[in-house]
């Protein structure tokens, strides 16, 4: 399955901004505490799974959307990075034949460091 993120933060940023809550029964509303927005209806919800879809799309509102995408987007900028950095020691790995016996390497430049702070 692809997600159109864009498409979503699109939608997300021209939804209604507030805090959504359910009337504990199928109505999903703002819960501003202002006059103008206090209690006004953003779904309706029907059907014998009305109570249930009406906590999730509370749950899922404007706010929970745009922290998921941008969750999503310093995670893979994360993975990105490490993917780079993954590639820049396998090419030093196979470049460099000395870098051939790097766990050797690793293990004499960590008893090095033992060494010298004890010495």
């Amino acid at each position: 399955m692809t997600i159109d993120k864009e498409r979503l933060k699109a939608l997300a940023l021209v939804a209604t901004e507030s805090k959504w809550t359910t009337d504990d029964l199928n109505e999903v509303m703002s819960a501003e505490s202002d006059q103008l927005n206090k209690g006004y209806i953003i779904a309706d919800c029907q059907g014998p799974d009305r109570w249930r879809n009406a906590q999730f799309i509370a749950a899922a509102s404007p706010e929970t959307v745009l922290t998921l995408l941008a969750e999503i987007g310093q995670l893979k900028a994360e993975n990105d990075a490490l993917r780079n950095a993954l590639g820049d020691l396998l090419a030093l790995y196979e470049d460099d034949e000395g870098c051939r016996n790097l766990p050797e390497y690793i293990a004499g430049r960590a008893a090095m460091a033992k060494e010298a702070s004890h010495g």
